[in-house]
């Protein structure tokens, strides 16, 4: 009896600290169809989880799910939350290139990027549910 109690207990802990974490951080998780460019860097087509934290005022984490490979890049400003909708990724495209622009992670601020020189049209990507 008292290793069940003593377990709940440790139980309930673990998933407070977790919690508290998950306050702290974002994530959104986009399978974008066509290889794109941000920071400079070139991805290619596929699944990514973004983390982005409040605590970290200069990079977002771009995770390819396929590779489990990962970058910290460098975003330019933070933009103002966009209210009751998911999350998403923007696009400046330019031919058949596509420049990361903006990010938008339900309950948080905004990032933006340097994008596409020039003129350029949009092309949204929601979030998987």
């Amino acid at each position: 009896m008292k290793m069940r109690i003593l377990s709940g207990i440790l139980m309930l802990s673990l998933a407070a600290v977790l919690a508290g974490d998950y306050a702290y951080a974002g994530t959104l998780t986009v399978n974008i169809r066509q290889p794109f460019i941000v920071g400079g860097k070139s991805f290619p087509a596929g699944r990514y989880r973004i983390l982005a934290d409040d605590e970290n005022d200069q990079f977002v984490n771009i995770r390819n799910l396929a590779t489990e490979t990962s970058s910290e890049i460098r975003f330019d400003t933070r933009l103002s939350a966009r209210e009751g909708e998911n999350g998403s990724v923007v696009f400046d495209k330019v031919g058949n290139e596509l420049y990361l622009a903006e990010i938008y992670i339900v309950g948080m601020d905004g990032f933006f990027f340097k994008g596409a020189p020039g003129k350029h049209k949009h092309l949204v990507v929601k979030e998987e549910i």
